[in-house]
């Protein structure tokens, strides 16, 4: 097997970043969050019509985390195989696509943080 590039980009290391961040912070919550109920799924008006508690808000980040690693790890695995000269700006695009788990997690962080407030 040749790999033909291992090294990270700029790119690389961001999507990294938010990942470890996002496992770091669902450890943080399931830890020290809060212990009320907090806000799992908010309606399209704006109103809330699911709770939880810290250990799903925890497990949420952490799921959100998880797929990103691995589609981050599908879009790195081709690059250092050699298909980014086959494929170009499409592989930076399935890594960029792996940030999409991290911005969904955005409610959660914002009913964590309004529960802690």
């Amino acid at each position: 097997m040749d790999f033909k590039d291992w090294r990270f980009n700029g790119l690389d290391w961001l999507i990294t970043g938010v990942i470890l961040a996002e496992v770091a912070f669902a450890l943080f919550v399931w830890s020290h969050g809060p212990v009320a109920p907090i806000p799992m799924q908010v309606a399209g008006h704006g109103h809330f019509v699911r709770w939880g508690d810290r250990t799903e808000a925890a497990f949420l980040l952490a799921r959100s985390a998880i797929v990103a690693g691995f589609v981050f790890s599908i879009g790195k695995a081709a690059e250092m195989r050699g298909y980014a000269t086959a494929f170009g700006p499409q592989l930076e695009i399935l890594k960029v696509v792996a940030l999409i788990p991290a911005i969904s997690a955005v409610p959660i962080l914002s009913a964590l943080a309004s529960a802690w407030s």
